[in-house]
């Protein structure tokens, strides 16, 4: 990839000179812009944003080092190089100040200009390494963070840690955990349309960072489209702390039509060694989204009506929408493994005493059976296996 060379030059003779003669492409170079002093220069190389910047260091209007001043501080990766007919050394000096990375006296013959040019192409691709090096190591170290606080999370909420080894943990990973009262939440976040992908992924950081926001809160990635989000606080304020966090979710993606949502709310807890159990409850009415797909709050207070109107027992108090197969596809195409249990729970419990009948439990396991044949059967699957 040719790096990009920009070049400021009041005398016209010079300027066009070394625009004309110097084979750029050989040397590594595109050339992309010139001026005849540093004010009509600035707006170019703002626009262009080049690699190199050659430039007079006398010029009318705006001189060599006003402009190297300027940008140094807009561009610090960008490489300078200061051409000069005087052999002064207070020039030399401001250019050094500024930060420029060479200084050359004129004339300024192919050699000269090569040899500097090839040196500076070196120390871009040797800076973009280190560069590329220091973005590759930042998110390693931020994606084993993640993954060490997912998993602290978990052993938190299913039950695998004493008191005392959660707060180690938490203090090895500098977590603040401790407060009078804990809530769970569950979020699920994903696109609705591939072509709106960028304005989905705006609106999921716009999201995560109210969460990141405020210390009442701690979030940690759950599986690929959820998050989990512990609320902390004393126990009079998890109600409005856990309120608040539903109207956000609600105000901010209600109306969106990139994006799927859902908010899981679960029962607060007064120990930390409890939240196992709030994990249970949150869990449960997390997996009823794939049942009831137009709630997006999903709480025991929201999900009571929907559970306890479909215990009759009788046929016609089933919720038929429930028997759609696509209920079952939508779990196997979103769902997680750990999620198995509540959604069969929760698929189950809209049938009730229904299922008391042989024929129609009968009915039920071939809709299941077949609907997931059916699906494995579209992503190529042999019938045999």
């Amino acid at each position: 990839m040719l790096l990009k060379v920009f070049l400021v030059e009041d005398e016209t003779v010079i300027r066009e000179g070394l625009r004309d003669r110097i084979p750029w492409d050989q040397f590594g170079y595109r050339f992309v812009g010139e001026a005849a002093d540093g004010e009509m220069a600035l707006p170019l190389i703002r626009k262009t944003r080049p690699d190199v910047l050659i430039t007079d260091i006398k010029m009318p209007f705006m001189d060599g080092i006003s402009l190297s001043k300027i940008v140094s501080k807009e561009f610090p990766r960008m490489k300078i190089i200061i051409v000069s007919g005087y052999d002064d050394f207070e020039y030399a000096r401001q250019a050094i100040e500024v930060g420029v990375d060479q200084y050359l006296l004129k004339p300024v013959t192919r050699m000269k200009l090569k040899t500097v040019l090839l040196e500076l192409k070196d120390k871009i691709e040797q800076d973009q390494e280190q560069e590329d090096y220091r973005t590759q190591f930042q998110n390693e170290i931020q994606e084993y963070e993640q993954f060490s606080r997912r998993r602290f999370m978990e052993k938190i909420l299913e039950g695998e840690l004493s008191v005392k080894e959660i707060y180690d943990e938490a203090d090895r990973q500098s977590i603040e955990i401790t407060a009078a009262g804990y809530n769970l939440l569950f979020l699920y976040l994903q696109e609705k349309n591939k072509d709106k992908m960028e304005g989905f992924l705006k609106k999921q950081d716009e999201v995560l960072h109210y969460f990141l926001r405020y210390p009442q809160y701690l979030l940690f990635r759950w599986n690929v489209n959820s998050y989990g989000v512990l609320v902390k606080g004393e126990m009079s304020q998890l109600e409005e702390l856990t309120g608040n966090c539903v109207e956000y979710m609600e105000r901010t993606c209600g109306d969106q039509d990139q994006l799927e949502w859902y908010v899981a709310v679960g029962k607060p807890v007064e120990r930390l060694s409890l939240l196992s159990q709030c994990y249970q409850s949150v869990n449960h009415y997390f997996a009823y989204r794939f049942m009831v797909p137009g709630l997006h709050v999903l709480t025991e207070k929201t999900l009571e009506n929907y559970v306890n109107s479909q215990g009759e027992n009788r046929l016609d108090g089933v919720d038929s929408s429930q028997l759609n197969p696509e209920v079952i596809k939508d779990f196997l195409t979103k769902g997680t493994s750990c999620e198995i249990q509540d959604f069969v729970q929760g698929y189950l419990s809209g049938m009730s005493k229904a299922l008391e009948s042989r024929m129609f439990r009968d009915y039920v396991v071939l809709h299941i059976r077949f609907t997931t044949i059916m699906y494995l059967e579209s992503l190529g699957v042999a019938k045999e296996e």
